[in-house]
């Protein structure tokens, strides 16, 4: 017994001495034992199950009490919710994981479709003249510059479709990009705009930043996985009000201003972040 009690005293990871369940130096447990079959289950399962309740918690926060995981973080509660890096990264990688199998990529085929038919809709407009020519021999030839047109037609088509579908396909892998390049820009206007409060640093506004970005790729992907159609712009339109309102309610929350000057901080930055995020994907769009 006294062996085994003086073997615990020592961290079995770092060495370091400790008489506790937990190494203060590592944060490796020191009370280990010969693993079984049946107990590495039970470690794999109380591990899982310890970051979904953890997962749930977090996004529970994020969605129901703005401002929460950012007050929390500020304050040093790093333990109680998953870290605002890890949660975007999560939940953007989630988001356009989810855009790309659920998505709607017959756009380009109903543009191939539209201008096959206006094709034909002109061909068949085209159709009522071969019919007026009189010798055989004229109506052929009309009638193969017809089709020569139309094999004409079909093949720029499917070359602007296949260009097009490039474009949308490259445009859709840089958005993950103007999105994480959107986060300093939304921190350096919070910056701006509490210029005046010397003990909150950069660092802290991109904590914001990352726990609001998370929740607009959250109500996104909400509104990609529901099954509308008929009211898909009244649900748009609601989320980004929710999502004006959810800022505003957070702006209070974390920065302790009254509501005029939270309302006020809401507008000064949704105007220039919306006016970056428009340069920038306008910017991608010409490096496509």
């Amino acid at each position: 017994m006294s062996h085994h009690s003086e073997e615990n005293k020592v961290c079995p990871n770092c060495g370091f001495a400790t008489t506790h369940n937990y190494c203060a130096q590592c944060g490796q447990e020191t009370h280990l034992h010969k693993e079984t079959f049946w107990g590495l289950v039970m470690h794999f399962v109380g591990h899982y199950f310890h970051y979904d309740s953890k997962f749930w918690k977090t996004v529970k926060a994020m969605l129901f009490h703005p401002g929460r995981l950012t007050t929390a973080y500020w304050n040093k509660q790093r333990m109680r919710y998953i870290p605002p890096i890890s949660l975007y990264i999560f939940i953007s990688a989630v988001f356009f994981l989810t855009n790309s199998l659920v998505g709607n990529p017959s756009t380009v085929d109903i543009n191939k479709q539209t201008d096959t038919q206006q094709t034909a809709e002109q061909v068949t407009h085209q159709t009522p003249a071969v019919t007026t020519v009189t010798t055989p021999q004229s109506s052929k030839s009309k009638l193969r510059t017809i089709l020569n047109k139309m094999r004409t037609n079909a093949a720029v088509l499917e070359a602007e479709g296949s260009h097009s579908e490039q474009m949308n396909e490259h445009f859709f892998h840089m958005l993950p990009r103007v999105f994480f390049f959107m986060i300093p820009v939304m921190a350096s206007l919070l910056s701006v705009w509490f210029i005046r409060r010397k003990n909150i640093l950069f660092a802290n506004h991109i904590i914001f930043s990352l726990h609001f970005q998370s929740l607009l790729f959250t109500l996104m992907l909400v509104l990609l996985l529901l099954p509308v159609s008929s009211i898909d712009n009244y649900l748009s339109a609601f989320m980004l009000l929710s999502t004006i309102v959810y800022f505003a309610v957070s702006v209070k929350s974390v920065y302790s201003t009254g509501w005029f000057s939270a309302i006020l901080c809401t507008l000064f930055t949704s105007i220039f972040y919306f006016l970056f995020l428009l340069i920038a994907i306008v910017f991608v769009i010409v490096l496509l």
